[in-house]
């Protein structure tokens, strides 16, 4: 057998977890559920969520789902979907959207109580609210700093008011800038060229699409592309792609995306030449190192992986009116968090993949060490130990034949090869077909 040597850039990818496929959860509006894609297959209803739920995101392997109609935060564990916690927000608060900090925070906008409130997950209390602009809207922590945006909304006029945002301290929570932007500014972007997009979404009727480049650190605008339409929501790829969801209501296949490029911001697809596919383009989410971006058809209940072209690369089926989305490395957070030493070993992969039911693990040690490749589950179990003492340097090819350690098949599903050697691991996954 032949065992290819991968550059250093892709080994280091190995080690990272970044070679694992990610999986896509879907929040649904209407449905008021959650959707989950493993990349071959779907399962609609897979959690329940509260009255309207808004915003949905991922931290290690818990799912956090934002309920605006009933005011909860819902945790809830990624592979199984059992129920971990709830937390009350306030009733009539409106929570819209959140954000992580870097210690074990999450951030929410009160739409209608025109706050922010401070969560700590550890405890699931509210530590503190942060008193801000009216109507805030989007969230984003950033260099130890928060950026939320105003809309200004007047629920008795329909009106809005001056779009801004508002900057404070991560710390402190100290107000630092109010910056003033075009109408009703929904969403937050960091995108490559080191600033921070606002996409404007105008009044729908008389003032349009507009982002905003605003500068992180002298907290000024730099410049604005006029998009267009009304577009909601945005990402960016790693080609420096941004992709915009655009609405389209009138009729099947009539649902609108629009593009721009990062640097310089230009529109590559707009009101006169946008992609079409489905119906009310609701959400945009990117997955990491990945060209191209999924889209959410909030009328047709699909989402949809597409290129910067408009090529579809994938149609899902999901559950009724879906709008964010969040992906997730398909690797259980336990397996992929893991200290690395390229210098003393590298796991390469396994031939064939996917197999049925036996496939060699491939692994190279440049030093003697006590080394132990284990296989286990999706959801992290453990199922059997291939290797487990001291190895001297060279080249090891290890065969699994699809069974725990009792010598019992497994089932078809994802699997996980973890290579520990000396103070790090790696880890690869494997696809067995029956």
């Amino acid at each position: 057998m032949i065992i290819k040597r991968l550059t250093l850039f892709t080994f280091s990818l190995l080690l990272t977890g970044y070679s694992l496929a990610s999986d896509l959860y879907v929040l649904n509006t209407l449905g008021e559920t959650i959707s989950y894609w493993n990349g071959t297959s779907v399962q609609n209803d897979a959690a329940t969520l509260g009255l309207y739920p808004n915003d949905i995101l991922l931290k290690g392997d818990t799912l956090l789902a934002l309920n605006s109609g009933n005011a909860t935060l819902q945790l809830l564990n990624r592979f199984s979907f059992a129920p971990i916690n709830t937390l009350d927000l306030g009733t009539g608060s409106n929570p819209y959207s959140m954000t992580l900090t870097n210690d074990e925070r999450l951030l929410v906008t009160l739409w209608n109580s025109n706050e922010i409130s401070v969560i700590n997950l550890r405890t699931l209390t509210i530590e503190d609210t942060i008193p801000t602009g009216n109507s805030p809207q989007d969230i984003l922590y950033l260099e130890g700093e928060i950026f939320v945006t105003s809309v200004d909304f007047d629920a008795s006029t329909y009106a809005y008011g001056q779009g801004k945002v508002y900057v404070y301290d991560g710390s402190t929570y100290a107000e630092l800038a109010q910056i003033n932007v075009p109408t009703n500014p929904q969403k937050l972007l960091e995108t490559s060229d080191g600033t921070l997009h606002t996409l404007c979404t105008g009044n729908y009727w008389s003032e349009f699409g507009q982002v905003v480049r605003i500068s992180t650190y002298s907290h000024t605008t730099l410049d604005t592309l006029n998009v267009g339409g009304s577009p909601g929501d945005f990402g960016q790829d790693m080609d420096g792609t941004v992709y915009l969801s655009a609405g389209g209501w009138t009729a099947p296949d009539s649902g609108q995306v629009f593009t721009y490029t990062v640097a310089p911001m230009e529109l590559i697809h707009g009101p006169s030449n946008p992609i079409y596919l489905g119906q009310g383009i609701s959400n945009v989410a990117i997955e990491t190192d990945v060209a191209g971006a999924w889209v959410s058809s909030f009328s047709s209940d699909q989402v949809f992986s597409i290129s910067s072209t408009g090529t579809i690369n994938e149609t899902v089926t999901v559950g009724d009116g879906p709008g964010k989305m969040v992906f997730g490395s398909s690797a259980p957070s336990a397996l992929i968090e893991s200290k690395q030493a390229p210098d003393v070993f590298h796991l390469i992969s396994n031939y064939p993949n996917p197999f049925n039911p036996t496939t060699s693990i491939l692994f190279q040690l440049s030093q003697t060490t006590q080394a132990s490749l284990e296989i286990f589950d999706a959801q992290g179990r453990w199922i059997s130990s291939l290797v487990n003492e001291q190895l001297s340097a060279g080249s090891y090819q290890k065969t699994w034949s699809g069974t725990n350690s009792l010598g019992m098949l497994q089932p078809s599903g994802i699997y996980f090869a973890v290579l520990k050697a000396g103070s790090g691991q790696s880890v690869i996954k494997m696809n067995l077909l029956k």
